[in-house]
């Protein structure tokens, strides 16, 4: 009986340690905004919530990517990166947000060369996520 006992704890303390591990695996955003100004980013706000987190992730892999050919025209308005809330910097993804001066569409860029550009639907829910405001082209 006190073999079971110490089973049974063993195994609920083995069960919470790994849901413990799992929560430190969540995600964050960062984001950065451009200051024409200083001509920098700067630190813009940090989004934690995982529903906003995970829409955004679906957002950008659903995208229709393809390689960029040319340059962006100035600097984009939005810098931001997907990152675990542990830290961890080598599993960072960074994307640059362009709001297209003639289009209802957001555009993003990867540092791998590949360019974006969202459907209205798309360019909506990540700009409210990564601004909380609504994008009224």
């Amino acid at each position: 009986m006190k073999r079971l006992r110490l089973i049974i704890i063993l195994l609920f303390i083995i069960l919470f340690c790994s849901g413990c591990l799992f929560e430190n695996k969540e995600q964050m955003i960062t984001v950065q905004k451009w200051d024409s100004e200083e001509e920098i980013y700067n630190d813009f706000k940090k989004i934690t919530v995982k529903k906003q987190v995970q829409q955004a992730i679906e957002i950008v892999e659903n995208a229709d990517w393809e390689i960029e050919k040319e340059e962006m025209a100035g600097n984009a308005e939005y810098q931001f990166q997907f990152q675990s809330k542990n830290g961890d910097e080598s599993k960072v993804a960074s994307y640059l947000l362009w709001i297209s001066s003639n289009s209802e569409n957001l555009e993003i860029t990867t540092d791998s060369n590949k360019v974006a550009e969202l459907t209205k639907q798309d360019s909506a829910g990540l700009y409210r996520i990564v601004t909380q405001k609504e994008f009224i082209k």
